[in-house]
């Protein structure tokens, strides 16, 4: 008899070391609560932003029938970047037939060495509906032009007022926004085959964390 009741205090104290303590109901003690990890709060959301640096006529292209003055970048808020400026379109053209859009990606900044011709786009059907369809990376930028652009351009001077584009248009192009520098070249051809207009814009992008 005291065999047995020896060794069911052993077992008992085993159970005891190995569970711990119940807990009571009155909130007595009990095992230790799983230690919490520290809250560090959720990260700040944020959106890319682009920034237009640069917008000229293409150097070196003969016959380029549009000039850009006094263009400037402002920062709107606290991170949206817009352009303003003005354009001259110095010659109107009959119709456009072909519009040819470059894509040259750079690294962190433009120069010979870390520049490369990324994609090259050719249109020419239905050009002058395309340049005004919805949706587009550009149709957005028309709206803040005054007078509104028709296509073909006609001759006369265009004031650009707190311009931006698109981002979700832009961020549905299967381009590597992020971490480049974009330099696209917008050309404008007639029937022909004579250049119209040539336009280089540089892009930038950037995160922002939302207001």
């Amino acid at each position: 008899m005291r065999l047995t009741a020896l060794k069911l205090s052993v077992v008992a104290l085993l159970l005891l070391l190995l569970l711990g303590p119940a807990d009571h109901a009155d909130g007595g003690p009990g095992p230790p609560s799983p230690r919490k990890r520290p809250n560090k709060g959720l990260r700040p959301l944020t959106r890319l932003v682009v920034e237009m640096p640069v917008m000229v006529g293409c150097p070196n292209v003969p016959d380029n029938s549009i000039r850009f003055n006094n263009m400037s970048v402002a920062l709107a808020g606290k991170n949206d970047f817009v352009l303003n400026g003005e354009y001259d379109i110095l010659r109107e053209a009959k119709d456009i037939a072909e519009v040819v859009i470059g894509f040259t990606k750079c690294r962190e900044h433009q120069s010979a060495n870390t520049c490369e011709n990324f994609q090259t786009w050719r249109f020419n059907k239905g050009v002058c509906h395309l340049m005004y369809q919805p949706n587009t990376m550009w149709s957005k930028f028309h709206d803040y032009v005054t007078p509104r652009p028709t296509c073909p351009s006609k001759a006369g001077k265009y004031l650009i007022r707190n311009a931006t584009l698109d981002m979700k248009a832009m961020q549905a192009l299967p381009l590597p926004l992020e971490g480049n520098v974009w330099i696209i070249r917008f050309s404008q051809f007639e029937p022909n085959g004579k250049l119209h207009t040539c336009t280089d814009t540089e892009l930038r992008f950037h995160r922002a964390r939302e207001n």
